[in-house]
């Protein structure tokens, strides 16, 4: 199989970064986003539970949001793909 030579590595990994952090900033909140139950049926099956534990996990859920997975870990992952293109294209320019 060969590959075009226009296709190199640094066009790759920039692909693969690009949709990873659009999966992750955007399309994933905006998903969490959309299936957010509606307040006023929320409340309402809210104020037929008794026990308190059981209302408090359901609130957490009601007001949990999206952490960015790549931010885990003090964002080392962009941290890391930051270097790995940077080093590409500095590289690219020694030659």
């Amino acid at each position: 199989m060969v590959i075009s030579k226009s296709v190199n590595f640094q066009s790759i990994a920039l692909g693969v970064y690009l949709f990873i952090c659009l999966f992750d900033f955007v399309i994933v909140p905006v998903w969490y986003g959309i299936n957010r139950p509606e307040i006023s049926g929320f409340i309402s099956t809210l104020n037929t539970i008794e026990t308190e534990t059981v209302q408090m996990e359901l609130m957490r859920k009601m007001t949990d949001h999206h952490s960015p997975y790549t931010l885990m870990g003090g964002g080392l992952f962009h941290l890391s793909f930051g270097a790995i293109l940077t080093g590409s294209v500095l590289n690219k320019k020694d030659k």
